[in-house]
């Protein structure tokens, strides 16, 4: 199964640059204070100077392979002890950054994330998996050094009224996030702007009321408010979700946050709790969760067809091209002309139609799921030809290829692929010595291959169509075979998160081009 890590290297290595603008773009999207405050200092460049993209593909390769090797949560924290000593910024003083600068650049970060992972991963268990290690991974950071920052700030009551007040005035302005303080019975005591824009209160309507106001009727018959404190005072802090009442009577889902908050003594002071409303993230789910058990079931069926396929269809045809074969080994030349010509006819469509079953067990085989590898294509083409030996001494085929690169995917269909491409270079050859010709090369994250043959070529009008299954340029007469081999190949390819497409002309040979992420899945 593919993890976060895996992820982040592939940013790092082939979005690396798109990554850094859409991040670039979402931090002048957010106007962290921060950051607003580092430009003013001259410390860091403006977001729209020139030199902006460039340091911020350095930071953000940085910050990749932190992801990569693991290192984010232990890099935060000496991050914020080199702020402590005024190393990390020089210029800017420890009180400079708050809780809020925080939450709202690790939610950049999120949001960069989420947007670069559909392109990278198809798989939508898969892709569950990482959103959850996403999410994982950034509330242990945001609580962790939210938490660090204010041991950090909290060295004198002066400081600390400083901090106080400014946290309190930025956590007013969030507006992505229900920010708020609840009192040790239970009663809201602080209500910020994302609070009142989430649950419809305004802040005259809803201090000093129970938690329990925007609880669902069957949460509070539950004591479900009560047990949310109950188990941040056992736990320190305490996530949870749910559903949760607006204003208005509408519901939506939430993921909430419980931390309980101590003076200096050890005395409860009260709780705080932010909350975001993740309603469309859990439908996203539920629906990509719907996919991935109709995706189960449409795999179950295609497994049934092919068993159908394999055994109950072949059976009756090896009946009837029993009993054809055996009309024709005893009764040819004994009948006349039109019968040995039924005989042939009936011999050469049994033998047809137990092709056409097979090449669609093949294609529908190209579906079933199977966990991606490295391949060394050198050893994959090798065994390959060794396979295809009597072929191509028949043929008298010249194959070229030296130095291609090791990729990530299905051995067996790779195999398959660049057999069935090879395959049709020394059939379509219309008495040449065929003469094939494999190249690579990397380029924008993937790499390009090319299979160059000196065939028979294709007319430009048909360099779509013999992609589509059971599509026939010539006759099986000279050229047999049943027309699905290239739709395979493309579905092999599209398998990979690649493209396929020719580049030929008549009597001058083609070149199939086709395209491998460098990682995916």
């Amino acid at each position: 199964m593919k993890m976060l890590k895996d992820f982040a290297k592939y940013l790092k290595e082939s979005r690396l640059n798109d990554y850094a603008t859409y991040y670039l773009a979402s931090l002048k999207e957010a106007n962290l204070p921060l950051i607003k405050i580092a430009i003013e200092k001259g410390l860091i460049e403006d977001l729209d100077d020139k030199n902006a993209l460039p340091a911020t593909m350095e930071r953000q390769k940085k910050a990749l392979q932190a992801l990569e090797d693991g290192s984010v949560i232990a890099n935060a924290k000496n991050n914020l002890k080199l702020w402590e000593e005024g190393k990390l910024l020089p210029g800017l003083t420890k009180n400079d950054i708050h809780p809020t600068d925080l939450v709202l650049g690790y939610a950049v970060q999120k949001k960069v994330l989420f947007h670069f992972l559909p392109e990278y991963i198809h798989d939508v268990n898969e892709f569950l998996h990482i959103v959850q290690e996403v999410e994982d991974l950034y509330a242990n950071l945001q609580n962790d050094n939210v938490q660090m920052l204010f041991k950090i700030q909290k060295t004198t009551e002066e400081e600390l009224k400083k901090v106080e007040d400014r946290f309190s005035q930025m956590v007013k302005n969030v507006k992505d996030y229900a920010i708020f303080f609840i009192d040790s019975a239970g009663k809201i005591q602080s209500w910020n702007e994302g609070a009142q824009h989430m649950k419809g209160y305004s802040k005259e309507e809803i201090i000093g009321r129970p938690l329990s106001t925007f609880y669902t009727q069957p949460d509070i018959e539950a004591g479900i408010p009560e047990y949310n404190l109950k188990k941040a005072l056992e736990m320190g802090r305490y996530e949870t979700q749910g559903w949760r009442l607006r204003k208005d009577g509408s519901t939506f889902w939430v993921e909430a946050l419980y931390t309980a908050l101590y003076d200096e003594k050890g005395k409860l002071n009260g709780f705080s709790k932010i909350a975001r409303d993740v309603t469309d993230i859990r439908n996203a789910r539920i629906q990509l969760e719907d996919k991935a058990k109709e995706l189960e079931r449409s795999n179950a069926e295609l497994e049934q067809f092919a068993y159908i396929a394999s055994h109950d269809l072949q059976e009756p045809l090896r009946t009837i091209s029993s009993y054809v074969q055996l009309l024709a080994e005893r009764y040819k030349d004994k009948l006349d002309k039109d019968a040995n010509d039924f005989i042939g006819f009936a011999v050469d469509g049994s033998n047809r139609m137990r092709l056409l079953i097979n090449s669609l067990l093949d294609y529908s085989r190209v579906n079933k799921v199977k966990p991606f590898e490295w391949i060394n294509l050198n050893t994959v083409i090798s065994d390959m030809l060794q396979a295809m030996k009597d072929t191509i001494t028949e043929s008298k085929a010249t194959i070229r290829y030296a130095n291609l690169p090791k990729i990530y995917g299905d051995p067996v269909l790779i195999g398959q692929l660049f057999q069935n491409l090879i395959g049709n270079a020394i059939k379509f050859r219309d008495g040449k010595k065929p003469e094939i010709e494999i190249s690579s090369k990397r380029e924008d994250g993937e790499y390009l291959f090319s299979v160059k043959d000196n065939g028979i070529g294709i007319k430009s009008e048909y360099d779509e169509k013999i992609f589509v299954i059971f599509q026939r340029l010539n006759g099986r007469e000279k050229y047999p075979g049943t027309g699905i081999g290239l739709s395979i190949c493309k579905k092999i390819v599209e398998r990979h998160g690649g493209k396929i497409w020719v580049e030929s002309e008549p009597g001058k040979g083609s070149t199939f081009y086709f395209t491998i992420k460098t990682t995916l899945l």
